[in-house]
């Protein structure tokens, strides 16, 4: 369901961008990056409940912490 919100938030965004800017370019720039920024609290968001999966899983373990913080390593260089 997210992916069609975050799809749904960026067709809209290019849409409404490309209709303002034949009537004033600075708004279409505002709009892009209203629209960046709304994409990347969700991304945050999704990324909040990865931690918090990984964390509840880390808790099952019982593991030394260093491989937490490789493991979070790992999944910050995937995300790139």
């Amino acid at each position: 369901m997210e992916v069609v919100k975050v799809a749904m938030v960026g067709v809209l965004a290019v849409i409404l961008a490309l209709k303002f800017k034949t009537i004033h370019q600075e708004y279409s720039l505002y709009l892009m990056i209203a629209a960046g920024l709304v994409l990347m609290g969700i991304a945050l968001s999704q990324l909040e409940l990865l931690i918090a999966y990984i964390k509840t899983i880390y808790g099952y373990l019982m593991l030394d912490s260093l491989y937490l913080k490789i493991l979070m390593k790992i999944i910050g260089i995937a995300y790139l």
